[in-house]
């Protein structure tokens, strides 16, 4: 029974280990079939992918060069188109500046800064008027507290502080006032027609600017064989796409099987040796554990009813013999009792 136990035994860690074999080599066939198609689709996506990314960069550069091309247009169409108004601005600068330099009024008189201050009109203006303030009377004033030293900071030293500023730069544009304003007044009113014109005009130059930039009709500027190089990349780029779909579609229905297959076969007469092996093995285990539990059920039915359960293992059989080689027992019952007592 020992023997037959062991057996058994052996032949199942055979049956195993064959499995495992079987199991082993139909995984290196699956892993070898994966990585083969695997690899095989991304060359083949990767040479389309390769000639769309090319025609793409000449696409990209064709519409760059158009939009080179269309620009240049626009500004040439624009600078014809403001010409004339460019033109006046500058004979009315021209004019203002011969004009403030016959009657002697300071240069800055005629800058926008002056204007906003001494003369404001328009929201750009008002503008700068309103920053210049908030610098003179807000940023001004902080950053000369805060280079009193700390221990001399107060709400008096700030109050004082802001007196001073505000005599100083109300001083100040008071000097101005008086010393242009006030003096050439007249050339100082024709300045501020001077400057309205030129702004009127500037209006209309950038009203034209986005009248032209915001045209969808691109007839004037030539860019019809921009246009057909441009439909026939993106033509290229279309048919490019629609034969990988079809080249990938193939290869999955006709090309992937085929590889299966090819590879398949150099694992088949493998892969049949290991399983006419697992088989073999498989069926000498099983027939070795039907004779063992033949032979259990033998032993159960003929011996155990005699000997007793408890005497049906190996080493109480052994001792059993023994007593009886020895002579201590002429039968069983008497072994039986002879080993209780002596165990």
């Amino acid at each position: 029974m020992i023997q037959m136990r062991e057996t058994c035994r052996r032949l199942e860690d055979e049956a195993k280990a064959a499995d495992k074999a079987l199991t082993n080599e139909r995984k290196k066939a699956k892993d070898q079939v994966a990585g083969t198609i695997e690899t095989r689709h991304d060359e083949l996506e990767e040479s389309y992918d390769l000639q769309i990314k090319q025609t793409q960069e000449k696409l990209r550069k064709i519409r760059q060069e158009r939009e080179k091309v269309k620009n240049k247009g626009v500004q040439q169409r624009i600078g014809g188109e403001t010409a004339d108004l460019v033109a006046e601005n500058s004979g009315l600068a021209a004019k203002m500046k011969t004009l403030f330099k016959q009657n002697k009024v300071p240069g800055i008189c005629r800058t926008g800064w002056y204007y906003a201050l001494f003369s404001p009109r328009g929201w750009k203006e008002i503008l700068i008027l309103l920053a210049t303030i908030l610098v003179c009377f807000g940023v001004v004033p902080l950053i000369a507290y805060l280079m009193v030293p700390p221990q001399n900071r107060s709400t008096l030293v700030l109050v004082l502080i802001y007196l001073a500023v505000i005599i100083l730069f109300f001083g100040i544009w008071l000097i101005i006032h008086n010393m242009t304003k006030v003096k050439h007044r007249e050339m100082i009113e024709e300045g501020r027609i001077l400057r309205d014109q030129m702004e009127a005009n500037r209006r209309q130059i950038n009203a034209i600017k986005k009248s032209i930039k915001s045209d969808s009709n691109e007839e004037m500027y030539n860019l019809g064989g921009y246009d057909e190089k441009i439909a026939e990349f993106e033509a290229e780029i279309a048919d490019i796409e629609a034969r990988k779909k079809q080249a990938l579609d193939e290869f999955e229905n006709e090309l992937k099987p085929q590889i299966t297959d090819e590879i398949m076969a150099g694992y088949s007469d493998r892969l049949s040796e290991l399983f006419q092996d697992k088989k073999v093995k498989d069926e000498r285990f099983s027939q070795a554990d039907v004779e063992r539990k033949n032979l259990a059920l033998d032993l159960a039915e003929n011996y155990e009813a005699y000997l007793g359960k408890s005497n049906m293992n190996p080493k109480r059989l052994e001792a059993l013999i023994a007593i009886f080689e020895e002579g201590s027992a002429t039968n069983l019952t008497e072994a039986i009792e002879y080993y209780k007592k002596n165990r």
